[in-house]
């Protein structure tokens, strides 16, 4: 007897993200001044007189985002021993806040908060990379202090030139279920909402492990909009899914344009 090929069936197209405008990925913090330093000589080691600048970025599983922007402080006169206040805000999606403090443009590194510090309003970072809850007037969420300068990386170093905070486990994305199939081929359909800048598009998938149910990237899918010939509109890629539990593809960096992306399994 000949040997028993099986037969596999494509699967009906399905829409599986519309008109998607917006980065799959945290969004960038805000910090405001609080407008209050404290000679401190118990936990306090900031220099008096001095220009600090202060910055932080958003964390979560997969990454960080950019840096926020800059707040510079002038701590007050003699004595030393100075700890700084200021408010982060709150990312959606966020776990954590690296904090930057020093007296660089581009500060350095000095500690990382949870959001749940963060949310308590009463939190400090003390030592480098060391928090414990300090009595803040007025407890608000997002006030916190600082009580020393950083000496880690500084905000315009390679990883914080780029957010690679993605957000795959959102819970608005209808995942593209993969048990048993091989490929999907997703077929990415472009809509130019006007030329006030180039239009550029870059995707990128995320497949679900089977034993983890964690999320883990593939590579990057550039899809040239009309910057080439044959830069069409629409286009298609075929990915490899076999093992995976699921499918969710994001959008790394859309500009001048929305995108619709729908699916079909093999």
């Amino acid at each position: 007897m000949g040997r028993v090929v099986p037969v596999i069936f494509r699967q009906p197209g399905v829409l599986h993200r519309k008109a998607v405008a917006v980065a799959d990925k945290l969004g960038t913090p805000v910090l405001t001044a609080l407008g209050a330093t404290q000679h401190d000589p118990i936990l306090g080691s900031l220099l008096n007189g001095t220009n600090y600048q202060m910055a932080a970025v958003a964390g979560n599983r997969y990454g960080v985002s950019l840096a926020s922007n800059i707040l510079t402080v002038l701590t007050g006169g003699a004595p030393a021993d100075y700890i700084i206040y200021f408010r982060v805000g709150q990312v959606a999606g966020a776990d954590y806040y690296d904090i930057f403090l020093s007296v660089d443009a581009a500060p350095r590194w000095v500690g990382r908060i949870t959001e749940a510090q963060r949310a308590s309003g009463v939190s400090g970072i003390y030592a480098p990379g060391t928090t414990l809850a300090i009595s803040i007037f007025p407890v608000v969420a997002g006030n916190m202090v600082v009580c020393l300068a950083g000496t880690g990386l500084q905000t315009s170093d390679a990883p914080f030139l780029q957010n690679t905070a993605y957000t795959p486990a959102d819970p608005s994305i209808v995942t593209v279920a993969c048990p048993g199939r091989m490929q999907v081929r997703v077929l990415v359909k472009v809509t130019i909402t006007g030329f006030a800048v180039a239009p550029i598009l870059t995707l990128i998938p995320f497949l679900q492990g089977q034993l983890t149910n964690e999320w883990y990237s593939g590579p990057l899918m550039t899809q040239p909009v009309l910057s080439a010939a044959g830069a069409t509109l629409l286009r298609e890629w075929d990915l490899d899914v076999e093992g995976a539990k699921a499918l969710n593809v994001l959008v790394d960096t859309v500009t001048g344009c929305t995108v619709d992306i729908y699916c079909e399994t093999v």
